[in-house]
Order: C-alpha cells, then structure tokens, then sequence
C-alpha cells in the first residue's frame, strides 16, 4: 500500500500535469474503487447534497468550519491486488484525458462562442464524466478545479439553443447534467469562503498564463458567496483576469495576421566584432572543403538547398566567429542566387545579432539589389521599407504560399494584398475553418478561383490549396458529398506538377509516381535476392520509390492470416494485428532493398557502394510467392 500514491502520480506524469501543474497534489490521490463507479458517485452527491472537496470534513468537523478542508483525505478502502492497482491506473488515465479535453473545449468555447458553441457542451460531457470517475476522498485540490469548470458550464449553457446537439449525446449528456447540478446546487456553508478563495488564489499564482481558467476559479467563489469580502474580491479578481483574456486574444488575433515584414523587430544588436578579412577567406576555404560535394551541384535548387543547409549547421558553429560569419554570409549569397528568400531573411538577421555594426535590413536590401529586377525580390524590397504596401503584399504573398509553400506567412500577406478574393480566402484560413463544413467550402473557394486563373502558377497553387482541404475533410464526409470530393481530388492529382520539396513519399498517388523521374526496376517476387544491374559509388545516395498501385502475392501457412491462404499486398506487406511496417520491423511480404552486404531495409534512401539487391521479405511461415512490384531509383539530394 505504501508505494500506491506513487504510482498513480506516476500515471498522470503527461499532458494534464502540464497543463494543471497538480503533481505535488496528485502525490496524495487515495485508492479509487472501480466497481459501480459512476452510479455510486452521483449517489452520494446527491445523498450530501454538497461537494466533493468539502463533503468528507463537514461530516467530520462542522465545529470546526472555518478551517479551510485541505487537510488529507479519508484513506478509503484498501488495494490489495495488482488488479485494483492496474484498474485504477486505467481510470485516472481516462479521468486525466476527460479533463483535457475538457480544458480544450472550454477554450474554444471562449474563442469563438458563435462558431463553436456546442463546445461547452463538450466540455460539460468531459469534466462531467471525469468528475464522475473520481471517488470522495480524492485530493481536494484536483476536486476544486473539475468542480470550478463545472460550475462555469452550467452557468454558460443554452439549452434551448444546443437543444438539437444535446440530443445527439444522449446518457453522455445526462452524466453532464448531473454531475453539473450536483456542483451548482450544492449548499456551501458560507464559512468555506475562505477555503474557496484561497484556493483560487492558489491556481491564480501557478498558473499566471491562464487567465480563463483564473476567471471561472474565482468565478465561482463570487457566485457562490455574494456580499462576503471573499465574493467581493473574487468578483473583482474574476474581472481582471476576464480583461486580461480579451486582452491575450485581441493580441493573438493581430499576432496571427502579422507577417514577417510588419512584426516589430527586436534584434538586440551583437556585441562581437565581425571577424579580420583574412580570417573570412580561411575560414570560407574550410567550409567549401567540408561541403565541397554540397558546392560541386551549381543547380539552382542544390544552391537552395545549401543555403538552408548551411542555415541550419551555423547554429552548432556560434563559438568559432569567422566560421560563423561565413556559413550566414554563404547561407545569404547563395539564397540570392537561388531566389530562397527565407533563409537569406533569416540569416541576415543572425548576422545583426551576432556582430557588432551589422544591420540586417541593410544587409536585406543589399541581397535584394543583387537579385535585379526579379518581382519577389522587387516586392520584398518594398516590405522592408513599407511592410504593409498592398501591391508587394500580393506578390509576396503569392511567392510565399505557391512557391514557398510557407503557407501561414503567405497567407497573412495575402490578407494585406489587392486581390479582394484572395484576401478574403487568406482571412478565412487564418481564422482556422472549423470542421468538415468550414473546410469543405475553404477547398471549394480554392477550387473555383483556381480554375479562373491564367497563371499556371497561381492555377496550380491554389488547385494544390484545394486538395489539401479536400484530402484534410474527406474522413467526415459520406455518400454523395464523399463521391464529389474523391472526384475532385482525382481530377487535381492528374493536373498539379510534381513539387519534389513538398512530397509525402510513402504516400504517393498513382499520378504522382508516373510523374517521377528515375529507372524503373521490376522487382519480382519469385526471387530473393533480385538483382537489377544498378551500382552506387561511395557518395551516391538514392531513394528507393515502389509504385503505390502495384501489389504481389504471399502464400501463408497460417501463422499470420489464422488460415493458410494467399495474401496480396502492396510494398509495405501484409499487416496483421502483430507485424506493423516501420523502420527496424518488418511486415511479411514487404518490399526489401539492401546495397552489398549491408543490412535490409524497406524501400527509402540507400547510401553506396556497392550493388543493389531487392526481395520480399520472406519468413519461415511464408510460402510461394508470384508477381512484380515496380520501383524507381531516383537520385536523393545530400540533405534529404
């Protein structure tokens, strides 16, 4: 018994104590009996007609009232089995979940009380059953903050409005409704005022950025103790944290239209000296020779990507100034060269960080001007200096999201442009369309504006935009509406061009893999170490790409399919309930590939020397196997 608070502590270690911070409380949670649990919870809610948090003291000190009940629960009935121990690891894990979905509905309830208003009924169900699961004699203070949640449901709740919702959730919503009455109803000895106050005053100090939650704690001491000088300060401090939560919202409805160009910059100057000429050209000579395979590929996009590469190593390099410099001062020469305007941005503001005399907007603008007359680089010239100029906005904007496809910063400067339909659809996804509907008609928007467009460019953008909509709601459609979208996403799929910097390889459409590039390979199934020819040399890299429509088949004996039979599988293999694809384990009948003597591995990215082999994998309990599965050997960038 000695080790059981530990152990349910140690199953709520995750997203709820980050979110409450209620460890320290959590230490003290007491045996929770499983067996009837909901049933016996509101029965004895409604037999003391009271709170939870407080039901155990009244009934054994009313003539003490004024002591805050903070003291340590009743310990309840023992656990003596490991079964009690697991049963109810497994309902405080349930009760953890509950309450942050709970959490999470509230907020966007209180964001967006129009849009989202069946929210509150979300949260009432999660916090309702979460309270239901919780036995008398459970930890006050994690009591106290369902119970609050509760309480500020049942005062915000519509009924009449959510009727129809209501409807659809059945015994759920019945659990809410009790439990919710349960709080609300319940009679607190005013002598409590304290006790209640304080522990809202308690979750106001740990918990300082969230002022919601501050507001509906102190809430409920204001209401339910009107005229005592705790109500009164309850009331006010809940005013205050109310403010201050329009006030975080106001701020994060302008932060999520701010673009990079119109956010103030607060680059605190750096302080070390750039480093010596000479120190700039050795060091320079040192990164061409680290990278000298990187700065062989004199393609634009090798340049690119180089660019990033050296962005992102720099970091690692910050205690060697002149090392430093040059791998930014590299990372910008080259992302003009490439026109990769975001890693140039982004390094010329590390330079001004790092080194004293350095001003990243000069060094910008000199970047741009080096680009010529180039539109993007023409429109971002204009945003340094007039970061809301509508025109370069639009420009921007377009490269930034159909170029880029830096969609959340395209899309803010899209909203700033001189394409009123373009702005409106840009307002619509930073608003963040809710469900299936909300997204079927932001695809939709993408999908009739794009095929207005001349632009091959903008056409493909915006059908891409459309797609990914499409793609996003086609789990909470049916039917007819299910038919028409699937449509939609067949007819764009043949259109949209290949974006090698934007695809999700293990889930290729029949179109896009014939629109690759590369030799193709039949492997066969028959034979178990397939040999195409094909030989790598020591920095050769390529990726392994099977066609996702092409399939062979596996005769089993049984020990996988529960009867011996023949399996047709695609290049991850046959999936049952025990073998899963994935890196380090493989599913029978997946496509293998290997260089020399190196070790097997699913189709993905092979490194030379050597020669390239391909099988199915093959397992003592697999028999005959028949058919051909294609892949396509094309040549992986370094940084891939």
């Amino acid at each position: 018994m000695s080790g059981y608070p530990d152990i349910i502590a140690a199953g709520l270690r995750g997203n709820l104590c980050q979110k409450l911070d209620i460890m320290p409380n959590l230490r003290s949670l007491l045996p929770i009996v499983i067996a009837s649990t909901l049933l016996s919870v509101q029965s004895q809610a409604a037999e003391t007609n009271g709170l939870d948090l407080l039901g155990d003291e009244e009934a054994t000190a009313s003539a003490n009232a004024t002591t805050p009940p903070d003291a340590a629960p009743d310990p309840g009935s023992r656990v003596d089995s490991d079964a009690d121990l697991a049963a109810a690891r497994r309902a405080q894990a349930q009760a953890s979940g509950l309450v942050l979905q709970g959490l999470d509905s509230i907020r966007r309830y209180n964001q967006d009380q129009a849009r989202n208003a069946t929210a509150i009924v979300d949260a009432a169900i999660a916090f309702g059953k979460a309270r239901a699961m919780l036995p008398r004699g459970t930890d006050p203070e994690v009591v106290a903050e369902i119970q609050a949640n509760l309480y500020w449901c049942k005062k915000q709740m519509n009924l009449d409005a959510l009727k129809d919702y209501i409807a659809h959730k059945g015994p759920d919503f019945q659990v809410a409704t009790a439990q919710m009455d349960a709080v609300a109803q319940a009679k607190v000895d005013p002598a409590y005022a304290k006790a209640y106050f304080s522990r809202a005053e308690r979750y106001a100090v740990a918990h300082p950025d969230e002022p919601l939650q501050i507001a509906i704690h102190f809430t409920e001491v204001a209401e339910r103790f009107p005229g005592s000088p705790e109500g009164t300060e309850a009331n006010r401090r809940s005013a205050a944290a109310v403010q201050a939560q329009m006030r975080a919202i106001q701020e994060a409805a302008v932060t999520a239209r701010e673009t990079r160009f119109t956010k103030v910059q607060r680059v605190v100057a750096g302080v070390t000296p750039v480093p010596s000429s000479q120190s700039q050209k050795d060091a320079l000579s040192l990164l061409r020779k680290t990278y000298s395979a990187q700065y062989a590929k004199r393609d634009q996009g090798s340049k690119g990507r180089l660019s990033r590469k050296l962005l992102a190593d720099s970091v690692k390099n910050k205690t060697d100034p002149a090392i430093y410099h040059q791998m930014l001062s590299e990372s910008i020469r080259l992302a003009s060269e490439s026109e990769a305007y975001e890693p140039l941005l982004d390094a010329a503001d590390r330079l001004a960080a790092a080194f004293a005399d350095v001003d990243a907007k000069d060094e910008k603008l000199a970047a741009m001007k080096r680009l010529g007359s180039r539109a993007v680089a023409g429109a971002i010239t204009k945003l340094l200096v007039e970061p809301r100029d509508p025109e370069a906005n639009l420009v921007a904007g377009k490269w930034y999201c159909f170029t880029a496809r830096r969609w959340d910063d395209g899309l803010r400067m899209l909203a700033l442009g001189t394409d009123d339909d373009l702005a409106k659809l840009a307002q619509m996804e930073i608003a963040k369309p809710k469900g299936t509907s909300e997204g079927l008609q932001t695809a939709d928007t993408w999908y009739d504006l794009g095929q207005k467009q001349r632009a091959k460019e903008d056409k493909m953008g915006m059908l891409g935009r459309a797609m990914y909509w499409y793609k996003d709601i086609t789990s909470g459609l049916e039917g007819v509406a299910k038919q028409r979208v699937a449509e939609r996403i067949a007819e764009i799929d043949k259109v949209l061009p290949l974006d090698p910097d934007n695809i999700d390889w293990a889930n290729l459409t029949a179109n896009q893999w014939d629109k690759i590039k590369g030799r193709v390979v039949a492997v066969n199934a028959r034979v178990d170490r397939f040999d195409p020819g094909v030989s790598m040399g020591p920095n050769d890299r390529v990726r392994v790409v099977p066609c996702p429509t092409d399939t062979w088949s596996i005769v089993f004996d049984g020990w996988y399919t529960g009867t011996a039979r023949t399996e047709a599988c695609d290049w991850r293999g046959y999936k049952s309930n025990t073998y899963f694809y994935g890196e380090g384990h493989f599913s029978p009948g997946a496509l293998m590939v290997w260089v020399e003597k190196g070790d097997k591995q699913n189709a993905g990215i092979i490194n030379g020397p050597g020669r390239i082999y391909f099988s199915p994998h093959i397992l003592w309990a697999t028999g005959d196997r028949t058919g051909i599965i294609r892949v396509k050997l094309v040549p992986a960038a370094d940084d891939e």
